[in-house]
C-alpha cells in the first residue's frame, strides 16, 4: 500500500486554487462532480450545493457496509489588512515550510479542504482496500452548517460516517457542542452633519490579533478586537461625538482580529478627546502584551468625511455600553470533562446592513440549558441598551456514544498501527455530526483529521507528516472495515 501523502497533497493545491468561500461554492462543487465523472464516480448536487459522490467497493468488497466519508466544501475567508486578494477569483497560494503548510497572507483552508483531498485520494488508490463508499461533501458549513442542515433524510444509504473535520491527529472526537447566532440590530440615525469645519474627524483601530476558531481557541484568552474597539470608544462618545462607521470582524465562528469605527467631535474638544484616545490605546496595548504580542491600537485624524453620522452621540455611547456589557469568551466550563469548554460566546462581527448597525454574536453549548440560559443574557442586555435581538434556529450538540463499535474498532487499530492509545475527547467547536445523527437513525461517528493549528486565520498551517499518519491510518481503518465482510 502506497502511504505517501503526495497525491493528497496533490490535490488540496488543486482544491486551494477554486474559491470556495462560505455562500460561493458553486465552483469547488463542479470541481468535485467533474473529478467524479472523470473517474466514472455516480455524483449529483443537490439545491443547497451539497455534492454526493458513489464510490463502487473495491473488488470482493461489495457486500460490506456503506462507509460515508464526510467533510465541507467551504472554507473560512480570512485575510492580513496588508494582503492583496481577492477571495472571489484568486487561488489561495499554499507553500510548505518544513513539515508545515501555510498559505501567502490568507487562511490556508486546510479547514476542511483537506477532507475533500483525502477522500479524493482514497478513492482513487487502487491499493487502498474499501467498502463502497459515500463521499458526502456539504456546503456552507462555515456560517452555520447550513449544508447539513438541508440533507434529506433519505440522502444517505450508509450508517458508518468518518468525518474529517478535526484539528488533532491521534484524536479521536466522539462529540461536540450545538450552537446558535444572535443579531443585535440597531437602526441608523443617518444625521447629515451640517457643518464639517467644525468638527475633526478620528479613525479608530484596533488590528493584528492573533483571532482564532471560535470554539477551539475560545479558551485561549486571545483578544477581540470588537469589544477592545468598545471599550477604547465608549468615553467619546460621552463627549458628543457622532459615529459615522463601524465594523470589525468577518465570520460568526472566527474570534475578531481586526475591528475599526470613524468618529466626528467637535473641535473644542477635539484635543481632549484626541489625548484621551491615545492613552486608552497605551493602556489596552499593556493589558494584552503578554497575550497579543503584534495587537496594534491607532489613532488617527482624518479628512472630513463628508457623509452622514449613523448614531448621534447619546445613542452611539449607549451602543458602546450595551458592547462593553455584552458577555463574551468563556461562560462556562464542563462540569464533567476536565478543561473542556460547557459553554461561550464569541462578539464577532460588526457590520453596517440594511440602514442598521448589526452585531452578531456565536454561542456554542453542549447544555442545551446553558445555551438558553447565555441566549437570555445578551438578549437581556441588548434590549436594555435599546438593541433589536434575533435568535438563530441553532443546531444541536453531538453526545457521545462511549460504547460505539465503531470507536472500540477504530481505538483499537490505531494501537496496533501506530503502539499508542489514540485521545478519545468531546470539543466545544461545532460539527456536522450532530445534525447529521438526528437526521439518520442508527448513524455511528467518528470524527479525526490532521494537525491543523490557528484555523479560521491567516496564521493556519496544517502539518504534512500528521497528514501522511492520518492517511496511512485511513487505508487501514477502510481496509478492516471491508475484511469484517470476506474482502
Amino acid at each position: 500500500m502506497n502511504d505517501s501523502v503526495e497525491k493528497t497533497l496533490e490535490y488540496f493545491r488543486k482544491i486551494s486554487a477554486v474559491p470556495r468561500c462560505s455562500k460561493n461554492e458553486k465552483a469547488i462543487g463542479d470541481t468535485m462532480l467533474h473529478w467524479a465523472e472523470k473517474n466514472s464516480f455516480s455524483a449529483h448536487k443537490d439545491t443547497t450545493g451539497n455534492v454526493f459522490i458513489l464510490v463502487p467497493a473495491s473488488p470482493g468488497c461489495e457486500q460490506a457496509p456503506v462507509v460515508v466519508l464526510q467533510g465541507h466544501l467551504d472554507m473560512v475567508c480570512e485575510k492580513r489588512p496588508d494582503t492583496a486578494h481577492d477571495f472571489s477569483k484568486d487561488p489561495v497560494i499554499v507553500l510548505q515550510e518544513g513539515d508545515w503548510l501555510k498559505a501567502r497572507g490568507t487562511t490556508l483552508g486546510a479547514d476542511n479542504g483537506i477532507a475533500l483531498a483525502l477522500a479524493m485520494d482514497l478513492a482513487t488508490d487502487t491499493a487502498v482496500r474499501h467498502p463502497p463508499l459515500e463521499l458526502l461533501f456539504t456546503a456552507d458549513e462555515e456560517t452555520g452548517l447550513n449544508g447539513a442542515r438541508s440533507l434529506d433524510r433519505s440522502a444517505l444509504k450508509g450508517r458508518i460516517l468518518i468525518n474529517l473535520d478535526s484539528e488533532t491527529e491521534g484524536e479521536f472526537i466522539i462529540g461536540c457542542a450545538g450552537g446558535r447566532d444572535i443579531l443585535l440590530k440597531i437602526a441608523q440615525d443617518k444625521i447629515n452633519i451640517p457643518d464639517t469645519n467644525a468638527y475633526e474627524f478620528y479613525q479608530i483601530n484596533v488590528s493584528g490579533l492573533s483571532g482564532g476558531h471560535s470554539g477551539m481557541d475560545i479558551d485561549k484568552g486571545r483578544g477581540n478586537a470588537n469589544k477592545i474597539l468598545a471599550s477604547l470608544a465608549e468615553p467619546l462618545f460621552e463627549n458628543e461625538g457622532l459615529l459615522l462607521d463601524i465594523s470589525g470582524g468577518t465570520a460568526h465562528n472566527a474570534i475578531p482580529r481586526d475591528a475599526g469605527c470613524l468618529a466626528a467631535v467637535k473641535k473644542e474638544k477635539s484635543e481632549k478627546v484626541k489625548h484621551m484616545l491615545e492613552k486608552r490605546c497605551d493602556d489596552v496595548k499593556k493589558v494584552w502584551t503578554e497575550t497579543e504580542k503584534k495587537m496594534t491600537c491607532c489613532v488617527k485624524q482624518v479628512p472630513g468625511a463628508g457623509k452622514p453620522a449613523i448614531m448621534q452621540s447619546d445613542k452611539a455611547a449607549a451602543f458602546f455600553k450595551m458592547m462593553n456589557a455584552l458577555p463574551n469568551g468563556v461562560y462556562a466550563m464542563d462540569k464533567h470533562m476536565e478543561g473542556l469548554v460547557e459553554t461561550s460566546d464569541n462578539v464577532a462581527v460588526l457590520s453596517t446592513e440594511n440602514n442598521e448597525v448589526q452585531v452578531l454574536i456565536s454561542l456554542r453549548s453542549s447544555s442545551p440549558q446553558q445555551l438558553d440560559e447565555l441566549t437570555e443574557r445578551i438578549v437581556t442586555v441588548s434590549r436594555q441598551w435599546g438593541a433589536s435581538p434575533a435568535v438563530g434556529e441553532g443546531y444541536p450538540p453531538w453526545e457521545p456514544q462511549v460504547e460505539s463499535a465503531l470507536l472500540n474498532k477504530c481505538v483499537s487499530l490505531y494501537q496496533k498501527t501506530f503502539g499508542k492509545t489514540p485521545v478519545v475527547k468531546s470539543i466545544h467547536a461545532g460539527l456536522e455530526c450532530g445534525i447529521i445523527g438526528s437526521k439518520f437513525e442508527g448513524m455511528e461517528m467518528i470524527s479525526m483529521g490532521p494537525d491543523i493549528e490557528n484555523p479560521h486565520s491567516p496564521d493556519e498551517i496544517m502539518s504534512v507528516s500528521s497528514l501522511k499518519r492520518l492517511r496511512e491510518y485511513l487505508a487501514v481503518l477502510l481496509g478492516s472495515l471491508s475484511r469484517e465482510n470476506g474482502c
